[in-house]
């Protein structure tokens, strides 16, 4: 199950990445775009699990994140 789940995931990537490759890279705005859905998808990769994640496990993480970098913010403004 879940190496059929992790396939379907790699096809999406790679769907997605055909897609942002498509763009009109003469376009600023399009270069602009692709350029921050690569980093957005970058950072995706960084996320380490050994599961497929539910959508609330994502937002629990992107929660946790937030209260991270406000407490990084707020110990450097003391």
């Amino acid at each position: 199950m879940i190496q059929i789940q992790q396939e379907m995931i790699d096809d999406n990537a790679a769907d997605i990445s055909q897609i942002i490759n498509e763009l009109n890279r003469n376009n600023l705005f399009a270069t602009l775009l692709a350029d921050a859905l690569n980093d957005f998808f970058h950072d995706l990769n960084e996320i380490l699990t050994e599961e497929i994640l539910s959508d609330n496990d994502i937002i629990r993480l992107i929660q946790d994140q937030e209260n991270e970098n406000d407490e990084n913010n707020n110990s450097e403004e003391k």
